[in-house]
């Protein structure tokens, strides 16, 4: 599992916010993404989760980032970082 700093979890947010919602969460449920949050997960690391829609009015889902990226077709996270050099 990936962590990211704060400064590079809100500009991952940023760039894949709206190129992933609306998009499909999971094949195999076929839960479409409705929005990214950060989630601590030690001092000062975080990971980037996107939820999905109800499934069957139950469970609303969520995965990590990279792997609705890969999902989707998207460039990884680790790809945009390092484009970046953040």
């Amino acid at each position: 599992m990936e962590t990211y700093t704060s400064e590079q979890a809100n500009y991952l947010m940023e760039y894949y916010g709206a190129k992933i919602v609306g998009g499909l969460l999971e094949e195999s449920t076929g839960s479409k993404a409705v929005g990214l949050f950060m989630e601590n997960v030690d001092d000062e690391k975080y990971i980037i989760q996107v939820e999905g829609t109800l499934i069957r009015g139950v469970v609303k889902p969520k995965r990590r980032l990279d792997l609705v990226a890969k999902t989707q077709g998207l460039p990884s996270p680790a790809e945009i970082l390092r484009d970046r050099s953040v």
